[in-house]
């Protein structure tokens, strides 16, 4: 069976290349709604559920988490805070802390029914970021129907007040091969920042949604999804 899904994702995604400057992309979630602050000065986690519907996020609702590691000082997420249209997670010096947004379909008042095709909105996700520490991580998890996880990791960025934007194919995420992002129940996004000690970390995220590639890239994932579908169809075999 996970030959078989393999299979069927590089033939969809290989169609898909003929109409993908046309595709929709989805939003995520555009942090410009549903603004919220948590905060955990104590070792431990902090939890909320946003159950909406709040405008241009997936599914209407997010669910969000802050975990403080240290306890030695302010772990604080922060979503639209006083209209500045972005998702940010600061800590103070000596502070570790994991924070992230469950985009779930048993949370979701609209939008995941019965799950979200990403393959029909683009090869990929596109956001931006900017902060002052690159020892951080955020990773995006997405979940199928049948319970398969991808995961992708992005570095954090120390541009200042500069955005850097970024790009991950679907492709290039871990178990990507047996995971169907044509059928996705959940989604989440984590600022992972458990391995920053002895600085501050201030990062932000202005934007989340699917996209399609640069023009130049797309013969290139094209070989690519071709040769998924050829290892997939030589594991079916054997």
């Amino acid at each position: 069976m996970k030959g078989l899904k393999a299979l069927a994702l590089s033939v969809g995604g290989v169609v898909a290349l003929a109409t993908a400057v046309s595709a929709t992309p989805i939003t995520i979630d555009s942090f410009n709604n549903g603004g919220t602050t948590l905060t955990r000065t104590l070792a431990g986690t902090n939890t909320a559920l946003q159950a909406g519907p709040i405008a241009d996020v997936l599914g209407g609702a997010r669910k969000l988490s802050l975990t403080n590691l240290t306890g030695l000082g302010d772990a604080t997420m922060r979503i639209d805070f006083m209209d500045n249209n972005r998702l940010s997670v600061s800590n103070d010096d000596d502070v570790r802390s994991i924070a992230s947004i469950l985009y779930d379909q048993n949370n979701a008042p609209t939008g995941f029914a019965p799950a979200v095709d990403l393959l029909s909105a683009g090869f990929g996700f596109s956001l931006s970021r900017r902060g002052d520490n690159a020892s951080g991580s955020i990773i995006i998890e997405v979940t199928d129907s049948d319970g398969d996880t991808a995961t992708r990791s992005i570095s954090t960025v120390s541009s200042g007040v500069v955005w850097v934007d970024a790009f991950a194919l679907f492709s290039s995420f871990t178990n990507y091969s047996n995971t169907d992002f044509s059928s996705v129940r959940t989604i989440r996004l984590t600022i992972d920042a458990s391995s920053v000690a002895a600085t501050a970390l201030d990062q932000s995220i202005d934007f989340f949604v699917t996209s399609v590639p640069e023009p130049a890239t797309f013969g290139t994932l094209g070989l690519a999804l071709v040769g998924l579908g050829t290892l997939a169809y030589r594991r079916r075999k054997v």
